[in-house]
């Protein structure tokens, strides 16, 4: 009685056409992965930026948000714990503070009790897109992927200056 079994030539090619497939599948699903860890970082940037905001707030105090180039994240200055890491691949691009420029390391952004902010911008390039978090003289906070805009210097008019500690 003779068994029937599966030849080299057919295991080969059964063998060549799942390799096949897995080449084509594995582009999409790194594409997948990279677009999942930037959204997630987008993600917990904006919520770190409002919970700051909201915490001057509610606390009556002022609350400082940086970013830490050397450990690759965004920190609240009083608790090292509460920080968005940037991405793998990941850099800081521009940053401004009050319409200067400034380097990476400088870049901070206060949030005050009266629900004001310092003047911030910062672009990081996540894959090769642009990533702009802007906070405004309002604390309002807008996290969107472009460049940042031209630098305008502001011009405030007598008795607008408030010194803040």
């Amino acid at each position: 009685m003779r068994t029937r079994a599966f030849t080299l030539m057919e295991l080969t090619v059964v063998l060549v056409l799942v390799i096949i497939s897995a080449m084509m599948v594995a582009p999409a699903v790194t594409s997948f992965l990279q677009n999942r860890e930037e959204h997630d970082f987008v993600a917990k940037l904006e919520k770190l930026a409002v919970d700051e905001r909201q915490k001057a707030r509610s606390d009556k105090s002022t609350k400082t948000l940086r970013f830490d180039e050397a450990a690759r994240a965004f920190r609240e200055d009083k608790d090292a714990n509460i920080f968005a890491t940037i991405p793998e691949g990941a850099s800081a691009s521009e940053a401004r503070v009050d319409g200067k420029t400034v380097a990476a390391d400088d870049w901070t952004v206060r949030f005050f009790s009266d629900g004001t902010a310092t003047l911030s911008q910062i672009t990081l390039l996540v894959d090769g897109k642009p990533w702009s978090l802007e906070v405004s003289k309002d604390a309002s906070i807008s996290l969107r992927q472009k460049t940042l805009p031209e630098a305008i210097e502001e011009d405030w008019e007598a008795g607008d200056y408030v010194q803040r500690g």
